[in-house]
């Protein structure tokens, strides 16, 4: 996992590594990232796959695991009352996620049609698209960017 994922999601938390707990806190933070990040990907997966509660779990999870911004925006998405809602509420969060330098193996997806046809990115594994704004009604519109 490249370090900038990490201290972005680290730092707002204020924490520092020293003292003989250092290491400690630092595994415990490390698998917060973690395990924010598998969220995130598992939220994805599910609006791809058209689940509408395996979103809502994994986005809560994110909402638990997380802090500031991303905090916010999981929790708004995971409130939503409907499918659509709740894709509506991923673009925002799918941009934050795309600004950070990502674990190896995950890449920025692009799909021109979503958001009003304005575009919008998510990040998901390496491989066949699996677009979440739409998707099996167009699982696989949208092209690998980053």
């Amino acid at each position: 996992m490249k370090k900038r994922f990490l201290l972005l999601m680290v730092l707002p938390l204020g924490l520092t590594f020293c003292g003989s707990g250092g290491q400690q806190v630092a595994s415990g933070v490390q698998q917060a990232v973690v395990t924010s990040f598998q969220a995130y990907v598992a939220s994805q997966v599910a609006l791809a796959a058209d689940n509408f509660g395996a979103a809502a779990t994994a986005l809560a999870e994110l909402a638990r695991e997380s802090t500031g911004d991303l905090k916010v925006l999981a929790e708004e998405a995971a409130q939503a009352e409907d499918i659509e809602s709740m894709r509506t509420a991923f673009i925002p969060l799918s941009e934050e996620v795309a600004k950070l330098d990502l674990p190896e193996g995950y890449v920025v997806a692009f799909c021109p049609m979503a958001n009003n046809s304005q575009g919008a990115n998510w990040v998901q594994e390496d491989g066949a698209i699996k677009n979440p704004y739409f998707g099996s009604v167009m699982l696989d519109c949208g092209a690998i960017v980053r």
